[in-house]
């Protein structure tokens, strides 16, 4: 019986920890976006300012995914999804929404999380090369290593001395 106990124990405890957009850890936000579990019917998690560096490491990644939280009233769905761009949007959220309250529909910043050139690309349904999205990357990097207080940061937009803009 202790050998059955302890067996059981074991296995509960090898167990992965299941990712709760409740108390969202950024490393199993990661992974469920990476594997396809993560559904775009699911609301964005809501970080903290302090996660901002977690969603930086992973931010140069290219790598397509199928799914991510889009902003419920937006009639376009994406039809091509990078692990990178949508952290940066997930950024985005915390920076104008932390410390407000809002419905879960205010926290989007944008429609999509689609990084667009111009005006004119989001009007043509194009959006930002993969170089332009390490841009943005470099972008967020300088405004979040910027030694002002998060308060000041998020009055900033980090893509204001870019030509890119969210969708």
């Amino acid at each position: 019986m202790k050998k059955l106990l302890f067996l059981l124990l074991i296995l509960v405890a090898c167990q992965e920890e299941e990712f709760n957009p409740n108390a969202p850890s950024v490393d199993q936000f990661v992974k469920s976006l990476r594997s396809g579990e993560y559904s775009q019917n699911q609301p964005i998690p809501n970080f903290q300012p302090e996660q901002i560096s977690e969603l930086l490491r992973y931010a140069n990644s290219l790598e397509e995914i199928s799914a991510f939280p889009t902003n419920p009233v937006s009639s376009f769905l994406p039809q091509k999804l990078r692990l990178g761009e949508c952290l940066l949007w997930t950024i985005e959220s915390i920076r104008v929404s932390h410390g407000q309250e809002l419905t879960s529909i205010e926290r989007y910043p944008s429609l999509n999380p689609i990084l667009i050139n111009s005006p004119t690309q989001r009007n043509e349904g194009q959006s930002a090369t993969d170089e332009e999205v390490l841009e943005a990357v470099q972008a967020y990097s300088d405004w979040w290593n910027d030694p002002a207080s998060f308060e000041q940061k998020r009055t900033i937009n980090p893509l204001a001395n870019t030509s890119l803009m969210w969708r």
